[in-house]
């Protein structure tokens, strides 16, 4: 049985998909040549039926742990407000977010979706209340409470290493707290009060 090759040139690969193989394939959908596979699936006809309206449409299928919603697409999953960008407003600009204007991470609705810098869709968390920074952070070992009483040791002039040894940190995050690259947040706070 003859293998059909790769049209590309001096390719020899087998074709995997519209007579190319795996790698020019994936190469020309990144570059825009082949557009992306038709969606289908009840979680993809959802988002290709979304309807006209200004509320939030909440993804009614399956979530990542973050709480986006999760849909397979183009043979691998993704988060649905993504792909709901893609579909009904276009294609995602390099190196930008999909923010949501209403703070509702599993919200669909392309028109709370918009492509903007990390930068924009950070600030959108904070005022949303949905950004995992301080207390908010799943992985915080202290509190807000804890991090003022050891700027204040440390300003005192004990020193950063047992200071540590009495959170239960090491020196390293201490020095982070004290310069502002952890927990800068709540420093901004006390300095408000």
């Amino acid at each position: 049985m003859h293998e059909v090759m790769c049209q590309e040139v001096e390719c020899q690969r087998p074709v995997v998909a519209r007579g190319l193989c795996q790698k020019h394939y994936y190469r020309a959908r990144r570059r825009g040549k082949i557009k992306a596979e038709r969606a289908f699936g009840a979680g993809l006809d959802f988002l290709c039926n979304i309807p006209e309206t200004d509320d939030c449409i909440v993804w009614p299928f399956g979530h990542f742990s973050n709480g986006y919603g999760s849909v397979k697409f183009n043979g691998r999953s993704r988060k649905a407000h993504r792909v709901s960008y893609e579909l009904n407003i276009g294609e995602i600009p390099m190196r930008l977010d999909v923010c949501h204007n209403c703070g509702i991470r599993p919200c669909v609705n392309p028109r709370h979706l918009r492509a903007d810098t990390r930068v924009s869709n950070m600030a959108d968390k904070i005022k949303h209340g949905t950004h995992s920074r301080g207390s908010h952070n799943p992985n915080v070992r202290l509190t807000p409470d804890q991090v003022a009483r050891i700027r204040q040791r440390v300003h005192n002039g004990e020193k950063q290493r047992a200071v540590a040894l009495d959170f239960g940190v090491s020196q390293t995050q201490v020095s982070r707290i004290i310069v502002g690259l952890s927990w800068a947040h709540e420093a901004e706070k006390t300095e408000h009060d």
